[in-house]
């Protein structure tokens, strides 16, 4: 019997995987203020989010 020796993933795999793993952060954090503005029918909040989100995707490039 041979060991089984688990091979690595290619490292544009890995950065692929985490530039969608960080997108979808942004996504839910998105969604997670949209629903408490719409639960809480408080719509202000949700600007400085996008803002924020905005300056974070320009300078990350994702």
């Amino acid at each position: 019997m041979r060991s089984f020796k688990q091979q690595e993933l290619p490292h544009d795999t890995w950065r692929s995987i985490k530039r969608m793993i960080e997108a979808w952060v942004y996504i839910l954090v998105l969604i997670a203020t949209s629903g408490g503005c719409a639960y809480t029918q408080t719509w202000w909040p949700i600007y400085p989010v996008v803002g924020i989100l905005g300056i974070l995707l320009w300078f990350r490039r994702v």
